[in-house]
């Protein structure tokens, strides 16, 4: 006899302890399929017993049977009863992973260097001029400069700084007008040139 025969077809209700019986279950893991469903259940009188209709009844078994190992035609009790605690565990540890990830997402921001993005000052050739690229450094633009000049960068006979042969990949030279009567080049820091510094920097050279 399936077990939601035993509504009485004047009634169409069945109680918690007949449910649970039914099904082979205990009366808590009716309580906690009743709280995943969130599930508005008439009680009797001023007791705590529940009654359920049969559309109810259905969606209960229908949750104990997404949440077992055991086939529609047996179930165990016991295994019902841990497979809803393990899954109701995997729910707050799930809960609990998003909220960590938050969490440190959160504080990996606030502890993150200061530094300026790239395309908040490179251009859309990727360079920049020696003072955007001593701020994303990290280090004044005097500091910089006397880097540069020590061995990367010298003036010519015009005062436009070049660089030298063995470090031409790290700059670009970006032609520029003043008025008519004034062209030039002017060297600029390219995206290889803030890696290279970069890196130079942090190991103090």
């Amino acid at each position: 006899m399936n077990e939601l025969d035993l509504f009485e077809k004047s009634e169409k209700t069945i109680t918690t302890k007949e449910l649970a019986d039914a099904f082979g279950v205990d009366v808590r893991t009716i309580q906690r399929a009743v709280d995943s469903l969130g599930m508005n259940v008439e009680r009797i009188g001023s007791s705590h017993t529940m009654v359920f209709t049969e559309e109810q009844a259905t969606a209960i078994k229908i949750e104990l049977q997404n949440h077992s190992k055991i086939a529609q035609n047996g179930f165990n009790t016991l295994t019902i009863a841990n497979d809803l605690e393990a899954w109701e565990l995997q729910k707050r540890l799930d809960a609990y992973k998003d909220r960590r990830i938050a969490e440190l997402t959160a504080e990996n921001e606030r502890m993150k260097p200061k530094e300026i993005v790239y395309d908040d000052f490179l251009s859309r050739d990727k360079f920049c001029n020696f003072r955007d690229g001593a701020n994303y450094l990290g280090i004044s633009q005097t500091e910089f400069m006397d880097i540069l000049k020590s061995k990367y960068i010298y003036k010519n006979n015009i005062g436009e700084y070049r660089a030298y042969a063995e470090y031409t990949d790290y700059f670009t030279l970006r032609p520029f007008a003043r008025g008519t009567e004034r062209t030039g080049q002017q060297l600029m820091l390219n995206l290889q040139g803030l890696e290279y510094f970069k890196t130079r920097i942090k190991k103090g050279a």
